[in-house]
């Protein structure tokens, strides 16, 4: 089986920030996912965690991964 290259975690309210970093570096990169991004809806804010780069923060403009080549607007997925 081939792992997904990304995957796209949305913390919910009754989600710990910390249970889903966990996740990111005890699951998702151990199986070969490149990029985990985790939406933080009530802050507006994606942390991108990528095995190439440290974690990057968004809080508006563009988020930006580079090792994915993928740049979205935040005001398109916070509305």
């Amino acid at each position: 089986n081939t792992p997904p290259l990304c995957a796209i975690e949305i913390l919910s309210p009754k989600q710990l920030l910390s249970d889903l970093t966990e996740k990111v570096f005890d699951l998702y990169h151990p199986s070969g996912v490149l990029s985990v991004w985790i939406l933080i809806p009530p802050l507006n804010t994606i942390h991108i965690f990528n095995t190439a780069k440290p974690t990057l923060t968004f809080t508006s403009g563009k988020a930006q991964d580079p090792l994915m080549n993928i740049e979205v607007e935040m005001s398109e997925i916070f509305v």
